[in-house]
């Protein structure tokens, strides 16, 4: 037959959905979906480049069009060479209208934060450990998941002993940020 696919081959992605308005509330209606019928073809663009992220910022390092950003970090990903400066503006360490002096500031700040944090748990003697039941359990469900961590990635793979190593790095961001907020439960053993 010859009918239209529901789904398009390049959906537009800044549509918004069908709703419907209830007694109960407004609800995203969704068309019913036949995948034998119409197969979704999914539109993937090539991941962001180094010379095209480059291209993107203005002489002072400001992001000239963060939504146009966005929309090809989401299409196509991120090169590898990018991505380490990427996701701090994706995670909302950089402001998107940051420029490269201000992200050296955010940085030496943010590193000045951690260390603090750092230094409180190192600072925690044994004896005080033993009365602090509170890091203590934290401390050891931390410790229980650094050492379940995949092994076969590279950056995990190598022996607990080298303080450097991946799972050295791992159980320091772990300890450091559960004093950054130590009443959030995360680590669940």
């Amino acid at each position: 037959s010859n009918k239209s696919p529901i789904l398009p081959m390049k959906p537009n992605l800044f549509s918004l959905p069908k709703t419907a308005e209830t007694e109960l509330g407004d609800f995203e209606i969704i068309p019913q979906y036949n995948e034998k019928e119409n197969p979704i073809h999914v539109w993937r663009g090539t991941p962001l480049t180094k010379q095209q992220w480059i291209e993107l910022l203005d002489s002072n390092g400001k992001v000239k069009n963060p939504n146009l950003v966005k929309a090809l970090i989401f299409r196509g990903g991120l090169a590898p060479d990018i991505r380490a400066e990427a996701w701090k503006f994706l995670l909302g360490l950089y402001p998107w209208d940051s420029t490269y002096s201000t992200r050296q500031k955010i940085l030496a700040e943010k590193r000045v934060e951690y260390n603090s944090y750092m230094s409180q748990w190192k600072s925690i003697t044994h004896v005080q450990e033993e009365r602090f039941h509170e890091f203590r359990d934290k401390k050891h469900r931390i410790e229980k998941d650094v050492l379940r961590t995949d092994r076969t990635h590279p950056l995990f793979e190598h022996d607990s002993s080298d303080p450097n190593s991946g799972l050295n790095l791992l159980r320091r961001i772990l300890l450091s940020y559960s004093f950054y907020n130590f009443d959030l439960d995360i680590f669940k053993g």
